[in-house]
């Protein structure tokens, strides 16, 4: 298996292929402030195709009454604020230039009547049939309230979870515990990855982290390393995920935060530190690394990764 190989459908690492389906959330990119409402970017969703490139995609954008009085949100009740919301592409394959939504809240509630009150929030959607390819950058238009900066949405990239099943302990020839490492590819197609190999001096962690490419990090688990053999490590485990520039960033950090701290099991130890990371960069539903039946064996835990979309293992 490849980093090229575990992307489905026609859609490419290097961003020459469609956007997947699915919700790319944690953009927070500010629109503007207006009328007493401050509307910001929070949250882009590409809907389901069967086949072929994607077709619409809705852009979600809250608005925060930061006045001290309640505001009025209303909606016209003929014309289109569709017309009115638009986005900018740039800096992508595919299309670019400027496209006005098809669709909006309006269009489908004209009329409607929202009272918002101080420090509360009213989540407005507008939705485009021109997909931004991955690596695109966009700048939202919000009607008369308006432009974000541009921001790339969409971002699909893969994770891998690295297992040792003889990790830790064995009883009676029988790998129950275990140990994983981790790695998360970068938006240049590079991958950082790394492990806690369990407490050092003073308890700290033995934590290692490197950057490289997909050949690189398979052979860094592959190889004697930081306080471990050659195959040591013996499979692994990959997902696609949706995520965005700023969630790459927030396990890069994460990842930057768990070196040399205290080894703790349940909580800070090799498995917590897959979770972290991985959490960070906005993959959902693993399992728990504070149940007791995955903290106690990490295998366990490799085991079930497929709630978050791991794909099945692969030898090293």
């Amino acid at each position: 298996m490849s980093a090229t190989a575990s992307r489905a459908g026609t859609c490419q690492t290097d961003g020459s292929g469609c956007t997947l389906a699915g919700t790319y959330p944690g953009l927070n990119a500010e629109i503007g402030s207006s009328n007493g409402f401050n509307v910001v970017w929070t949250q882009s969703v590409v809907q389901s195709y069967p086949s072929g490139g994607p077709v619409s995609w809705t852009a979600y954008v809250k608005m925060t009454n930061t006045s001290a009085f309640t505001l009025v949100r209303t909606c016209p009740l003929q014309s289109s604020q569709a017309t009115q919301d638009a986005e900018k592409i740039s800096s992508g394959s595919g299309d670019e230039g400027t496209f006005y939504a098809d669709n909006s809240y309006c269009d489908e509630n004209p009329g409607a009547i929202a009272l918002v009150a101080p420090d509360a929030s009213f989540t407005d959607w507008a939705t485009f049939n021109n997909v931004p390819w991955p690596g695109s950058e966009v700048s939202l238009t919000w009607g008369q309230r308006g432009t974000s900066p541009p921001v790339s949405p969409f971002i699909t990239s893969a994770v891998c979870v690295f297992d040792a099943p003889s990790g830790v302990a064995t009883i009676l020839g029988i790998n129950f515990f275990g140990h994983v490492g981790w790695g998360i590819e970068l938006p240049d197609g590079s991958w950082e990855f790394g492990a806690n190999e369990g407490p050092g001096n003073q308890d700290s962690s033995e934590t290692w982290s490197s950057t490289g490419t997909w050949w690189q990090m398979l052979a860094a688990f592959q190889e004697q390393g930081h306080d471990y053999p050659a195959g040591y490590y013996t499979q692994y485990r990959c997902a696609i995920v949706n995520t965005t520039s700023g969630g790459i960033m927030a396990a890069v950090n994460t990842a930057v935060n768990e070196n040399n701290q205290p080894y703790i099991i349940p909580g800070q130890d090799c498995e917590s530190e897959d979770y972290n990371i991985l959490a960070a960069y906005a993959v959902s539903d693993m399992p728990s690394d504070l149940l007791a039946m995955y903290w106690i064996s990490p295998n366990n835990w490799f085991d079930n990764l497929n709630s978050a979309g791991f794909y099945s293992a692969e030898p090293l």
